[in-house]
């Protein structure tokens, strides 16, 4: 089976690919008589269908689609889109063609656009958090139950996911939605060498990740029982967080900050395996279902996470300590103070944990079945 991976983004290191796999990459060039005139087609092809989608949101929006986050919103969709649209139209796929696309997003709405016009086109999408829940997005997604009635079927990456939509567009989903969790590679549990306590994590500097209060939680920890604890935080360029949180880290002398970076994906788990920390702490206001916390979970180390989104499907309190999103300092000052005690125990649950829900071996070779039943219907 021949893929073509059309990336809305390209940016890093590109990865070594199988021959069967095919990366389309744009580059910038001088602007064409044959690009032109494509881009012509395409304005002509689908112009009525893009007015109206706009009209379909006006009426459900009123006004509200004028203001600045909805209408670029919009706008973002419509150029991601129509460039894919510029794509397709210079391609040779056949219309046997599969459309999966990794997040319901604008390269979504345009496969949505193609299906209006070929309704033999056969199309899935997973999503994850920001694809899905409205309230992460100012309570506005562009073109959402367009999208979703077009689609074949929808790969939840957790049961929160499923619920959410089910309870928003039960109406039209019409039992597409299914659950094909992310997952992580296998790795080797972490065992603590010493009893110095060692917090990790690892996220963007993104506000719903709430990086301060990891900070101040662990700050605060370590002033008022008076120890020593190390945090490790993967994800943040270590200029801009000094930039930005060097002054509230002055405030805790006990509160040792080592800011890794930003660092590919494959190497997080190393980090794990070198400093070996005692826990993983994730504060997020909003998920998915957070990879960083599966992450941790294959190498074993117990979990503090909020009861925010999927979390609540790979924490528990067999593997850590699950925390109200609005917790309090006492919190999650008991919660460091019993897995630290107990490290080991907490540890070999985590790892079991990985194994049974979040390894990539095993979730990735279900989704691939699920997948291919819908090439051969």
């Amino acid at each position: 089976m021949d893929i073509t991976i059309y990336p809305s983004v390209i940016k890093g290191k590109a990865r070594n690919i199988p021959d069967c796999v095919k990366i389309i990459n744009f580059k910038k060039s001088i602007i064409s008589y044959t690009s032109i005139l494509r881009a012509i087609r395409v304005f002509r092809n689908y112009f009525i269908i893009y007015i109206l989608d706009f009209l379909s949101t006006l009426k459900v929006e009123k006004i509200n689609i004028f203001r600045y986050s909805r209408f670029s919103y919009i706008a973002g969709y419509w150029v991601r889109s129509f460039k894919f649209l510029l794509w397709y139209e210079g391609s040779d796929i056949d219309n046997n063609f599969f459309y999966y696309t990794y997040w319901m997003n604008a390269e979504s709405y345009a496969v949505s656009i193609l299906k209006r016009r070929n309704k033999s086109l056969v199309s899935v999408s997973r999503v994850h958090g920001g694809d899905i829940y409205i309230e992460r997005n100012s309570g506005f997604l562009p073109f959402r139950r367009t999208i979703i009635k077009t689609l074949n079927g929808i790969h939840t990456i957790s049961n929160h996911g499923k619920e959410y939509l089910i309870n928003t567009y039960g109406q039209i989903l019409n039992n597409k939605v299914q659950i094909a969790r992310l997952g992580v590679s296998s790795t080797s549990r972490v065992v603590k060498s010493d009893n110095n306590i060692i917090v990790s994590s690892c996220s963007s500097d993104d506000p719903v990740k709430r990086v301060l209060l990891i900070l101040q939680s662990l700050g605060e920890f370590s002033k008022q029982n008076n120890v020593i604890i190390t945090w490790i935080h993967i994800g943040i360029n270590k200029i801009n967080f000094e930039k930005k949180y060097g002054s509230y880290i002055t405030k805790y002398p006990n509160l040792k900050c080592k800011i890794v970076g930003t660092i590919p994906n494959n190497e997080v788990t190393g980090i794990y395996q070198k400093y070996q920390p005692s826990l993983f702490v994730n504060t997020s206001e909003s998920e998915g279902l957070p990879v960083a916390i599966m992450e941790a979970l294959s190498c074993g180390l117990p979990i503090i996470a909020t009861n925010v989104g999927g979390t609540s499907e790979i924490v528990d309190s067999h593997v850590g300590a699950l925390l109200d999103k609005n917790f309090v300092f006492n919190d999650i000052e008991n919660a460091i103070f019993e897995l630290v005690k107990h490290r080991e125990k907490y540890s070999k649950m985590a790892f079991n944990k990985w194994k049974d829900t979040c390894n990539a071996e095993k979730n990735f070779s279900e989704f691939y079945l699920q997948l291919k039943r819908y090439h051969a219907e």
